[in-house]
């Protein structure tokens, strides 16, 4: 069976790194799978770097030409983004594979050419039991697998952790963070919020923002309007994040609306305690004990979570144990891995 994986987009987030593990998981397996990705993107270095087989497009009409004329010789296409699943759905009638499609975001979605588009997909994936029923809700069908992301452990760089403590002078105090784009369904406002309840009570504290987007000069005004300037601190975007996420004593996520949490995952396999709310997949990520939860937009309880983790070790220790276990036994490369394998020669049979 040959697989081919297509993502076509231009910088490097969750969705281009699970593009990366897909095709190495399937590799790993036996079964050859290629990628195409955009032309001089990160995910393409990426790619390139790890000895994958690439091809590589400027621009959507490469592709198109790709999948017309070359289609044929893959039994399964599997769409990372909406976009790309477009074009492979377009050229099904000259390729013939059976096309499928992962979501990893959670937004109502409009358009009846999008519903159309999904009619005529193979099977669709969604990374979580909230996408599903939004999924669901949207085009109407009831046969849409769940398939979560893969975590792969990356070794921590305990040079860079100490250089960050050296930099910011941090000493003694305890540090808390979270890895978020600076924007509205991340809610960094209410994180905030919750640091300045926190920081009512104590200070001994500092929260390392890291994240970028177009709510940082916003968020910068409102810090310093709090007077939050030496509790919480933006850090702008960091690359290769999860190599210090040891940094951080307790994990912190204020998203108002999320796909999956694939940082809170990050948090499970470094063994950190994590405070999150409970929007979209975050809920079922934190289900049975595997964290504190609280209500979307409750700063008063992030702050509490925060300040009962940070009082009650034997309680953070025993979600870090409930959590390192969960994200082992059903996020492993291996585990997603042979979903997808099963999922793909289903569909590979069924088309035959």
């Amino acid at each position: 069976m040959n697989i081919l994986e297509l993502n076509f987009e231009r910088g490097w987030r969750g969705g281009e790194r699970q593009t990366i593990y897909n095709i190495q998981g399937l590799a790993a397996a036996g079964i050859s799978t290629h990628l195409v990705c955009r032309k001089g993107s990160a995910l393409h270095k990426n790619a390139c770097k790890l000895g994958l087989t690439v091809h590589a497009f400027q621009s959507k009409w490469g592709v198109l030409a790709f999948l017309l004329i070359q289609g044929k010789q893959y039994q399964v296409m599997h769409a990372q983004t909406s976009q790309i699943l477009t074009y492979c759905v377009f050229t099904r009638l000259f390729h013939g594979a059976s096309v499928v499609f992962t979501r990893r975001v959670n937004y109502k979605q409009k358009g009846f050419l999008t519903r159309l588009k999904y009619q005529y997909t193979s099977m669709l994936v969604a990374i979580s039991q909230a996408i599903q029923q939004t999924l669901a809700t949207f085009s109407g069908r009831k046969d849409i697998e769940v398939i979560s992301d893969i975590v792969v452990p990356i070794a921590t760089d305990h040079a860079r952790i100490d250089g960050l403590r050296h930099q910011l002078n941090i000493g003694n105090k305890h540090i808390m963070g979270t890895t978020a784009a600076l924007t509205y369904e991340k809610d960094p406002f209410t994180m905030l919020a919750a640091v300045k309840k926190l920081a009512a009570n104590r200070k001994d504290f500092v929260f390392l923002h890291f994240g970028a987007g177009n709510l940082e000069e916003d968020l910068r005004q409102k810090i310093a309007a709090e007077g939050l300037q030496e509790h919480y601190l933006l850090m702008g975007f960091v690359t290769d994040v999860e190599a210090i996420l040891p940094l951080l004593e307790i994990f912190v996520i204020s998203s108002s609306q999320e796909g999956l949490g694939s940082s809170v995952l990050d948090a499970f396999i470094k063994k950190i305690p994590v405070v999150s709310t409970n929007a979209g997949g975050l809920a079922n990520l934190l289900d049975n004990d595997r964290g504190i939860v609280c209500e979307v937009g409750n700063a008063a309880a992030i702050a509490a979570g925060i300040q009962q983790l940070l009082t009650n070790k034997v309680l953070a220790e025993a979600y870090t144990q409930k959590a390192f276990a969960y994200v082992q036994e059903y996020h492993s490369m291996d585990f997603i891995t042979r979903k997808y394998i099963t999922l793909f020669e289903n569909i590979a049979t069924a088309a035959k």
